[in-house]
């Protein structure tokens, strides 16, 4: 299904709307397992580039996860000094959630 073909559901828009709303909360990105933004606040290039990282970086997870038979990936942390970026996919659905968030937030 391609990117233009999806329809967000609207448990997940409200979701997404509830998580842009929360404090330090600085983009919101939905994206498929092919790395094609869905839905997103950021700037498209912005949204392009990220999903296709978060893509290949849920991939890698998957593949730690599986080799190590630790069960279903639920979601990744990345934290850096300023920042943290939340990453939850949903593997039945085919999308994953990004939540970029400011630390001081």
């Amino acid at each position: 299904m391609s990117n233009d073909e999806y329809v967000i559901p609207s448990v997940l828009q409200n979701t997404i709307k509830r998580l842009a709303a929360r404090r330090g909360v600085k983009g919101i990105l939905v994206c498929d397992e092919d790395g094609l933004p869905l839905q997103s606040n950021l700037p498209q290039s912005d949204a392009e580039r990220v999903s296709a990282h978060v893509a290949s970086l849920v991939k890698k997870v998957r593949s730690v996860s599986d080799a190590l038979d630790h069960g279903r990936l639920q979601s990744v942390y990345v934290e850096m000094p300023k920042s943290e970026i939340i990453i939850t996919p949903d593997e039945a659905a085919g999308f994953t959630i990004v939540v970029l968030k400011d630390r001081s937030g």
